[in-house]
């Protein structure tokens, strides 16, 4: 079942294509295999208003295009971010030098679900359904 949700729009990193301008092509879909949701926010559970510590599958899932210290050309989608610790923490969380698309990038009770694998799960799916300038 896929289902609609509300998403902000993303703006590009540096040295990505259009950098600078807000990517409103950004899926508004989440899949899930809970065939009897109609609801996006029972996908979370109760008391999941906040990233899960230990989850990291926004470092992991998804590519990202700017640079990340130890990562000079960015991250391919399912690689692990150099900089996610042995705890799944981003050792770079308030640090200058991390990129402004993790920065950006904030908790959604229906993207992130109920879990950990979930979110990845999630994340993967948007990662591969993501209509870049190459792709088009």
């Amino acid at each position: 079942m896929i289902l609609q949700i509300k998403a902000n729009s993303l703006r590009t990193g540096p040295g990505s294509t259009g950098a600078g301008r807000t990517n409103t092509n950004f899926p508004k879909l989440i899949k899930t295999d809970q065939p009897d949701v109609t609801d996006i926010n029972s996908l979370s559970g109760e008391g999941h208003d906040n990233c899960r510590p230990g989850c990291g599958a926004c470092c992991i899932a998804p590519s990202i295009s700017s640079p990340i210290p130890g990562m000079p050309h960015g991250k391919p989608a399912g690689v692990r971010c150099q900089q996610l610790d042995q705890n799944n923490l981003c050792r770079l969380f308030g640090d200058s030098r991390r990129p402004d698309v993790c920065r950006q990038f904030t908790f959604d009770r229906a993207l992130c679900g109920t879990s950990r694998q979930q979110a990845l799960d999630n994340l993967t799916w948007l990662e591969g359904h993501t209509l870049s300038p190459s792709k088009t």
